[in-house]
């Protein structure tokens, strides 16, 4: 019986095209399969960060978005692992969205502090990241305060007008503040100043001593590195020793960032020697 070529084709035509839908459909549900197994599972808070204020620890982090329990903040003289940790001292335990945790030292010795999750047992998940949820460098305070004495503060005193201009050298900061008697602080940051978080990554640079009854102006030039947006802040005592700072644009802090401008053609003439001609 002699085969139809015509037919002989279109039957392996539909066969091969059958065989590729077939390999396509496979393919894909593979490939979803295996998506699926490698989604990233990461229970652990990022981003550590550690300042210090006076005799207090700020401890501050982001939250894990895979992990919805608490978190037990440590502290340790030693380099956390999953072999010494549990020598650490537990210093608090911290629900989800809080991302921050203060402590008081009461001695000088240098302690590394980390965060660990705590599952529904209320047991610690073992997990260590570097510069992730434990900290590489030790910190200490400098000086123990062992009978403090109360500060008085004026509860009434009231920061206004707080305005940043920039010239050509220096950047000028100007304030008002009344019915104030104490100590005020300010801070500068390349960030802008939020809350009392904003602090850990600002420098202060300056401390005023206050005691005015009435109302008072006072600027400082300030001297920060060119061509480089700064943000400046003024914090009082009272706001200090408590780590409760709010900050508002035009009272005690400028959303506006300023710079001073390197001048590198004046630079340049002053640095290169000038030759005679010979």
């Amino acid at each position: 019986m002699a085969i139809n070529p015509d037919n002989y084709y279109m039957r392996l035509q539909k066969f091969i095209l059958f065989s590729f839908i077939f390999l396509l459909v496979a393919g894909l549900i593979f490939s979803q399969s295996d998506s699926k197994t490698q989604t990233v599972y990461a229970p652990y808070p990022t981003n550590i960060r550690v300042g210090i204020q006076g005799n207090t620890v700020v401890i501050t982090w982001i939250d894990s978005p895979d992990y919805s329990g608490a978190y037990n903040v440590y502290k340790s003289t030693k380099l956390p692992d999953a072999s010494n940790y549990k020598y650490a001292e537990l210093i608090g335990k911290v629900e989800k969205g809080v991302q921050q945790f203060s402590y008081t030292l009461s001695d000088l010795n240098s302690y590394y502090f980390f965060i660990l999750p705590v599952n529904t047992q209320n047991q610690a998940v073992e997990i260590f990241i570097p510069l992730q949820n434990y900290t590489l460098v030790p910190v200490k305070i400098e000086t123990v305060s062992e009978n403090p004495k109360p500060v008085q503060y004026q509860n009434s005193a009231v920061l206004s007008d707080f305005n940043i201009l920039s010239g050509s050298k220096t950047v000028e900061i100007k304030f008002s503040i009344s019915n104030y008697s104490g100590k005020l602080y300010l801070y500068r940051s390349q960030k802008p100043f939020i809350n009392e978080v904003s602090l850990i990554e600002a420098v202060q640079i300056y401390v005023f001593d206050v005691n005015t009854v009435g109302s008072r102006t006072i600027s400082y030039s300030d001297i920060p590195f060119p061509c480089i947006q700064y943000y400046w802040a003024i914090v009082t005592e009272q706001e200090l020793s408590t780590l409760r700072v709010s900050f508002f644009d035009r009272k005690n802090t400028s959303l506006q960032a300023a710079s001073i401008v390197l001048v590198g053609s004046v630079i340049a003439s002053e640095a290169v020697p000038r030759y005679a001609p010979l």
